[in-house]
């Protein structure tokens, strides 16, 4: 059996009570330190870059008069800087219109569109925007013309 002295136990009893041996209590605020500075690290420099596209449903317009529908659309970005964004449109499969814009990191932007529709179009009608950037990924958002009185 080993001497008492020469074993390193996780608890010492003295004269106070119970009390954790000071080699683990340094290990354990060590341990601590590490995990907070790892922890610091990953949450300030691994944030995932990302952009957000949507539609305003209340500014979808169509005009059978001219043949012409409306809407606005929005970009979020929190890329990580400026970014160019690339937007086409479809008119069911026909593409009526490509739009380039660049927005800073953590902007956004609402743009008022209007574009033509084809002639003899039958509804249901799907307009499409196909948002693109030049750091790569896509995003889709739709909605649908249902008959020539929409709006």
């Amino acid at each position: 059996m080993a001497d008492n002295d020469d074993v390193l136990d996780l608890w010492r009893i003295d004269e106070s009570g119970l009390q954790l041996h000071p080699r683990f209590k340094i290990a354990i605020i060590i341990s601590v330190l590490i995990g907070i500075a790892v922890t610091s690290y990953l949450i300030i420099k691994m944030d995932e870059p990302y952009s957000g596209f949507y539609l305003v449903p209340e500014s979808i317009n169509y005009s059978n008069t001219d043949n012409m529908v409306s809407f606005t659309l929005g970009i979020l970005s929190h890329e990580k800087g400026a970014t160019n964004y690339h937007v086409d449109i479809y008119a069911g499969n026909i593409l009526e219109r490509t739009i380039q814009y660049e927005i800073n990191r953590d902007e956004s932007a609402q743009y008022q569109e209007k574009i033509p529709l084809p002639m003899n179009i039958s509804f249901p009608l799907k307009i499409s925007l196909q948002l693109s950037s030049d750091r790569g990924g896509s995003q889709e958002t739709h909605f649908w013309l249902k008959n020539s009185s929409f709006k």
